[in-house]
């Protein structure tokens, strides 16, 4: 079983920052075609989409309507800061 995180992200975010920031924390970690790995033992995938893609625009649609969903006050603040974003970065934790 696994579940998703997804992070929106204001700025242009890349598997080689993330990397290098996980590197900073534990020197053990290492992402190989999007596998997040510590030592051997496979900890989840990561995906990043960027703003002026399909993926991008069809991801935030999606995310937009659940929260429209809500209809409370909560969710369209999440609305109006997530329309910033310029990535989005979804893990998959294994």
């Amino acid at each position: 079983m696994s579940t998703n995180l997804r992070y929106f992200a204001d700025g242009v975010v890349t598997l080689k920052a993330i990397s290098a920031g996980l590197k900073n924390f534990n020197p053990n970690f290492k992402i190989d075609g999007g596998e997040l790995v510590c030592g051997t033992e496979l900890l989840g995938e990561i995906e990043i989409v960027v703003s002026g893609t399909d993926f991008f625009n069809d991801d935030l649609a999606a995310q937009i309507a659940d929260c429209e969903r809500l209809g409370t006050h909560e969710a369209y603040q999440v609305i109006q800061r997530i329309q910033g974003a310029s990535s989005i970065i979804t893990i998959r934790v294994m």
